[in-house]
């Protein structure tokens, strides 16, 4: 059924034009990666909803920016990660939220390493550096998150994981996509 989601895949989205401009449009630090998602996050604190129509059909072909196991693309995904909890969150959650996630940070680290995954472990390596070395991007984009809020973190934390294949799949231990069932809300 058509529903609410969190965020819509930047490869199938249509965002009206105006809402686009005010949110900011893309944060152009991300490069790739997760750019669809702050968007999403920031439209949502600014009180819109983000929906999918699953009658829709989006051809995509995945991996062409980047080559799937790229250290870049590894890279990417991390720091992007991190510069949305660190900038999207209040202050005393994104402490908290960032701690938790800086610890995933080094699991991740210590799996790669077992893997000998080098391309993964420079790619996390190089966010943490990269998180280091530009705090005041972090800040502007707290400023700039800060300025068009409207939502408080609760309702875009229960937006968040309302839906979440994530938790359906890992708690709920739900195997394929059929298995979620999808409800009108």
């Amino acid at each position: 059924n058509t529903q609410k989601c969190f965020w819509a895949s930047g490869t199938a989205i249509i965002v009206r034009k105006k809402v686009f401009f005010e949110s900011g449009k893309f944060e152009e630090v991300f490069f790739s990666h997760m750019e669809e998602i702050d968007l999403c996050w920031r439209f949502q604190a600014m009180g819109y909803e983000i929906w999918v129509d699953p009658k829709s059909k989006v051809y995509h072909k995945n991996a062409v920016s980047l080559p799937m196991n790229s250290q870049k693309k590894y890279y990417l995904n991390h720091r992007n990660s991190l510069i949305m909890i660190l900038s999207n969150y209040s202050i005393p959650l994104s402490m908290y939220l960032g701690s938790l996630r800086f610890m995933f940070e080094f699991v991740a680290f210590f799996y790669a390493m077992k893997k000998l995954d080098y391309n993964h472990m420079i790619g996390i390596l190089k966010s943490g550096l990269w998180l280091v070395f530009n705090p005041a991007t972090i800040i502007k984009k707290r400023n700039n998150f800060r300025k068009i809020r409207k939502v408080n973190d609760k309702k875009i934390i229960e937006n968040m994981t309302k839906n979440s294949i994530v938790l359906q799949h890992y708690l709920l231990r739900k195997k394929t996509y059929s298995d979620i069932v999808s409800k009108k809300d």
